[in-house]
């Protein structure tokens, strides 16, 4: 893992968090030992096929505890839902 990548990919997470009013309550290291754990560095992104970083039910803040990864499309079918 790039560490360059990694935290440049850390900040537009935030950024895009706050854009879409949503808090941003993980560090740096929480965020990266969360995708490391998840196996799905390497799969990122937002296409099918990718991973993201979801919120339990689409709510609340992306906070440890309340963030899981799944699969991008998964998340867009539970967003529509909620």
């Amino acid at each position: 893992m790039d560490i360059r990548i990694a935290k440049r990919k850390y900040h537009q997470h935030k950024c895009v968090a706050k854009q879409r009013n949503v808090l941003f309550e993980i560090s740096y290291e929480d965020w990266k030992s969360i995708w490391i754990q998840s196996g799905h560095w390497e799969d990122r992104g937002s296409a099918k096929g990718k991973y993201c970083m979801s919120r339990k039910n689409d709510c609340g803040p992306y906070a440890v505890g309340n963030v899981f990864i799944q699969l991008f499309e998964k998340n867009i079918q539970d967003s529509v839902v909620h």
